[in-house]
């Protein structure tokens, strides 16, 4: 494992899309921007902060893109601050996982998940997932609708949860491995 991270948190840039269940990954990048007491610093293709984590660098970006097209801004980020030997994690959405709990993975593919996909072309998939459950679309539902609703009211008293339980299992990755957080923080019950 290599000494830096770089925590690319997946997401559509804009205000409208700001709530949704798809920008779940953006949404981890800000509420750990809270957490460190740090601010994203604005480049031309996305914003990042830096942190120090137990003796570790730690980036965290979340690129100016729609998800479809996130790989080649996390690409260019890596290119721009050479952290080709960093361990890449990925934040995103899952369908597959129930609302209130998140599953760390490596290596796997995209799953159905356009964005990791286009990550996946542009660095391949030796990276490590964070994959924050949003569950199920109603069975009528456009997926592509369920995705770009907002939480729901519901959801967002509990959210704060779920991104604190994310944030200490990429703190336990970073300082203890991803096997350490893999085992402590995949499928529990957080809400």
């Amino acid at each position: 494992m290599g000494k830096d991270f770089v925590l690319a948190c997946l997401g559509n840039w804009g205000k409208k899309y700001e709530k949704t269940r798809h920008n779940f990954g953006f949404i981890l990048g800000e509420f750990m921007a809270k957490k460190l007491s740090e601010k994203f610093k604005d480049i031309d293709f996305g914003v990042f902060f830096k942190a120090k984590i137990s003796g570790r660098e730690l980036y965290v970006f979340k690129g100016k893109t729609f998800m479809n097209l996130s790989g080649e801004p996390i690409r260019r980020f890596i290119d721009y601050f050479n952290l080709k030997n960093a361990n890449l994690i990925i934040a995103h959405d899952d369908i597959t996982i129930p609302f209130g709990k998140i599953k760390i993975a490596q290596n796997g593919g995209a799953g159905g998940h356009k964005g990791v996909q286009s990550v996946i072309e542009h660095l391949g998939k030796d990276n490590i997932r964070v994959k924050l459950g949003i569950g199920k679309k109603r069975k009528e539902q456009n997926l592509a609708d369920f995705v770009l609703e907002e939480f729901s009211p519901e959801e967002l008293e509990k959210l704060d949860k779920i991104l604190d339980f994310a944030f200490s299992a990429v703190m336990t990755m970073i300082s203890e491995g991803t096997e350490k957080a893999m085992s402590l923080y995949n499928h529990k019950s957080i809400i």
